[in-house]
């Protein structure tokens, strides 16, 4: 921005005196503050009623099921980890990472995962 010669200077001052400082009416502190108070802020938990329930349903079921199920070599879990481990085996077969790497996936998703719920927040609060 270029600088202001003196006599620009002064012809602005002389402007801005004579129009002067616009006012705002009597009751418009008044006004603001009605506004405010009209506008309930209605806060929200970020978890929900139900997603506190399912949390507590999955914690609940995984205690009960390493409370009934404690000894290795239960068929139930042997089917289950047999199946699984082998389907992973063959896909990652031969694949090597290091733990910087799986540090990273991890953060990664962790944020990805945290995503969404911060949208929603910033959304929230860009509409009030």
């Amino acid at each position: 921005m270029e600088k202001l010669s003196k006599e620009q200077e002064k012809v602005l001052k002389t402007a801005l005196a004579q129009i002067g400082l616009e006012k705002p009416s009597e009751d418009f502190l008044s006004n603001v503050m009605d506004a405010i108070e009209m506008q309930e802020k209605v806060t929200t938990p970020l978890i929900s009623k139900k997603g506190w329930l399912l949390i507590t349903f999955v914690f609940a079921l995984s205690l009960s099921l390493l409370v009934f199920y404690p000894e290795e070599g239960s068929v139930v879990f042997d089917m289950v980890f047999s199946y699984r481990a082998g389907f992973v085996e063959k896909l990652f077969q031969g694949l090597e990472i290091s733990k910087t790497m799986m540090m990273g996936i991890c953060l990664l998703g962790l944020f990805l995962f945290q995503l969404p719920f911060l949208i929603k927040m910033t959304d929230k609060e860009r509409s009030l």
